[in-house]
């Protein structure tokens, strides 16, 4: 998915999941420093629970950019 760009990740699973037949998502744990819970993400989250779809949390490094956060 495209994080942390979370509407443009809804749209994007969408097509994975209606358009190319995916049963799930992956998705990192932190996106250049924002972590899932985050504001802005209630877009994505409606769409994969629509869909039942699966989503795989990856575990990635916390964030040391300073600028990121």
């Amino acid at each position: 998915m495209p994080t942390p760009d979370f509407a443009a990740a809804a749209t994007e699973a969408e097509r994975a999941l209606d358009v190319l037949g995916a049963d799930g998502v992956v998705l990192l744990a932190n996106a250049r420093g924002i972590y899932l819970g985050a504001d802005g993400q209630d877009e994505l989250f409606r769409v994969l629970d629509e869909r039942a779809a699966v989503a795989f949390v990856r575990p990635a490094a916390p964030c040391d950019d300073a600028e990121a956060l």
